[in-house]
């Protein structure tokens, strides 16, 4: 399944996802939260066959996480820092920005950091019990 996945991401046509501002428009329309987010998830994934939209889980030391969304200009980042109990997070358009190489290392690099810690720590509670 995850190379399938793969497959079909390498292969996106960014130049028939939406631009930045069309989907600032849209969550400006639609409302600044997740469940908007996932209306355009439903969108790309009957467009592309997969939900190309990713949810980045962890802080970037000025926003509790982020959704990275594929735009006709390449990937937006895309912050929030509030959950609301109906609409979850509440994503900040107005610091969005667009990734580039520079920011992809560094949030592999921490994501890794933290999946490998994790790891560990789970091994040691499995050896515990």
């Amino acid at each position: 399944m995850k190379d399938a996945y793969v497959d079909i991401f390498k292969s996106l046509d960014l130049l028939k996802c939406l631009s930045k501002t069309e989907v600032l428009n849209f969550l400006a329309e639609n409302g600044e939260y997740e469940s908007s987010i996932a209306m355009l998830s439903e969108q790309y994934a009957r467009q592309f066959g997969i939900d190309p939209i990713w949810r980045y889980p962890l802080s970037d030391g000025w926003h509790s996480g982020a959704f990275i969304v594929p735009v006709r200009e390449g990937f937006m980042y895309l912050p929030y820092d509030e959950v609301d109990s109906d609409y979850f997070e509440i994503v900040l358009p107005e610091a969005a920005t667009m990734l580039d190489s520079g920011c992809c290392e560094r949030f592999m690099r921490e994501l890794k950091e933290y999946a490998d810690t994790l790891l560990e720590v789970l091994a040691i509670i499995q050896q515990a019990n």
